[in-house]
């Protein structure tokens, strides 16, 4: 069958599943091609492997899910189904709990409705990038093993084992009070309330019934109109209360709940990036290891990095995605003297870390299971609140405000990820293109430049970087320059658009940079830099206010 290859991303498989004319999309992810990824994928397995699918609460999910398991029983695959809306980080526990030879969760992530997609696993270990992209060939040619039996079918329940593991691995009531907003932005996160109830916590829940059309926002806890519901009901909520361990903070999680992200009692949106370096702090303190490797995802601030350092760690950059945070996580790489595996990482989008299924669902210790990361935002959501009361700084609880803790990781002006749409076929090359003209343009602005290196074993390599390179290069471009000013220009894995990020000590400095960028953009036609631009007049509201 002919098969659209877009479908294919960096790190999973993602694509429309209904029209949309409004925006020129035509669906290309449909249950005739889920029937044929799983054959294809149930190929690559030995005949009487067992894998576990599971899926979200999506419109399409059912459907594609059901040709899936289809798909794999034609190839003699034995399945382990959930036929109820199970967040990825569960899938991924399931799975590395039971030692399965692959699985697959179909989810369309933070996504809008129209999209939905498949996280793939082979063996315990992502399957992405260039063995994700073998796929195509073989479908197209209908080249499946043929079996003279099917595989067989068992029907499971993952979650409630799943959530059985949450209550063993965080047995104790929270130490202080804690008063959440939750806005679960009609995704599959609302299975966090009652585990934040039953641990002492005052909630007050939005949009937490799951809801697969998203009436009312993208389910995304890095994107700032996500968290507007919340910053509004904060703000509300928070008027007239003058203690402030009284007062109300917020928490987000995306579509398929495997990130969170929180919002202060000021209404301002906690960035990732800062949680990244408060979960990188908290990890360092308690090491044994006499020096920890952590993994610097090429979005992360200059905070995240200096926290390492100060902390006893040393920074690599790695590519985003979560294939590239699991794999570093694990390796052992003599060349830079990572002698062990690391037992957290963070992505800049969220994505937060830890090898929870080293945990069963009866406190017994997974022995196979310890060195392999899972980012799962229930998890994440969890073990930060537990954080928040290591900080406080007494009995009383009295002190230490989300707000405040969050103060004390140094940062310069920065600000969200920016998304501007580019041509799905052209937006690597185009990428390839600013590099090289960065390092001509500004040769004598960036720091001093050095190559990355690969590492890995066998078909699993990643590109890494030492933090202090003039030009970042493990994914897309990040230029740091010498007065400590830094932007990203990278192709998404998942979408038709660029991701920028941009850090300056000053906002002058920030608006400066991205000026500068935006004036690159001009020279691509396919590039619409509409998002950036808005970006720019936010920013320039910020230097008038300081000034």
């Amino acid at each position: 069958m002919k098969i659209d290859a877009t479908i294919f991303r960096g790190y999973d498989i993602r694509g429309y599943t209904h029209d949309v004319p409004e925006k020129d999309i035509k669906k290309n992810l449909t249950e005739d091609v889920a029937l044929n990824i799983g054959m294809a994928l149930g190929s690559r397995l030995e005949e009487g492997s067992t894998v576990v699918i599971s899926g979200d609460h999506r419109i399409m999910t059912t459907k594609l899910r059901q040709a899936l398991v289809d798909g794999y029983t034609a190839v003699g695959i034995n399945v382990k189904v959930d036929e109820g809306q199970v967040p990825s980080g569960a899938n991924n526990w399931y799975l590395i709990r039971h030692g399965l030879d692959g699985a697959v969760q179909v989810t369309g992530s933070h996504n809008p409705w129209y999209f939905d997609g498949m996280k793939i696993s082979e063996g315990m270990e992502a399957l992405y990038g260039e063995q994700l992209k073998e796929l195509i060939p073989k479908i197209e040619e209908g080249k499946y093993r043929l079996s003279k039996k099917k595989g067989n079918i068992e029907k499971i329940n993952i979650v409630d084992s799943y959530i059985q593991m949450l209550n063993k691995a965080f047995p104790e009531p929270f130490k202080c009070k804690h008063r959440i907003i939750f806005d679960a932005g009609n995704g599959l996160g609302g299975l966090l309330v009652p585990l934040l109830q039953e641990r002492g916590a005052d909630v007050i829940a939005l949009l937490t019934k799951p809801d697969g059309s998203f009436p009312y926002h993208d389910a995304d806890p890095s994107d700032k109109e996500a968290a507007e519901l919340v910053s509004e009901a904060l703000e509300a909520t928070n008027r007239g209360i003058n203690s402030p361990e009284d007062k109300w903070y917020g928490l987000l999680t995306d579509g398929d709940a495997d990130r969170s992200g929180f919002v202060a009692e000021n209404a301002e949106v906690v960035w990732p990036e800062k949680m990244a370096a408060i979960f990188y702090k908290e990890y360092l303190l308690n090491s044994k290891n006499d020096e920890e490797v952590m993994a610097l995802d090429v979005r992360a601030s200059n905070a995240a990095m200096k926290i390492v350092s100060e902390n006893g760690g040393r920074g690599f950059f790695i590519p985003a995605g979560y294939p590239s945070h699991r794999l570093f996580a694990r390796l052992i790489i003599p060349e830079i003297g990572k002698t062990k595996p690391t037992h957290t990482t963070a992505e800049a989008s969220g994505h937060f870390f830890y090898p929870t299924a080293s945990m069963g669902e009866n406190s017994n210790f997974v022995p196979h299971a310890a060195d392999i990361l899972i980012d799962d935002g229930l998890y994440s959501a969890l073990k930060f609140i537990y954080i928040l009361d290591e900080f406080k700084t007494d009995d009383s609880c009295a002190g230490v405000t989300l707000q405040e803790l969050m103060d004390t990781i140094p940062s310069n002006p920065t600000g969200p990820e920016i998304r501007v749409s580019c041509d799905d076929k052209e937006k690597f090359q185009i990428v390839d293109k600013i590099k090289a003209q960065i390092s001509k343009d500004y040769k004598d602005d960036l720091k001093a430049l050095c190559d990355p290196l690969e590492v890995g074993d066998g078909k699993s390599k990643i590109k890494i970087q030492k933090p202090d390179c003039g030009l970042i290069e493990v994914d897309g471009v990040r230029a740091q320059f010498k007065d400590h000013s830094w932007f990203l220009i990278r192709a998404s894995n998942t979408v038709p658009k660029l991701t920028l990020k941009f850090e300056a000590p000053s906002y002058e400095l920030l608006y400066q940079r991205m000026q500068e960028v935006n004036n690159i953009f001009k020279e691509y036609s396919t590039v619409e830099p509409e998002p950036l631009e808005k970006a720019i007049e936010s920013f320039w509201e910020e230097i008038k206010k300081e000034n």
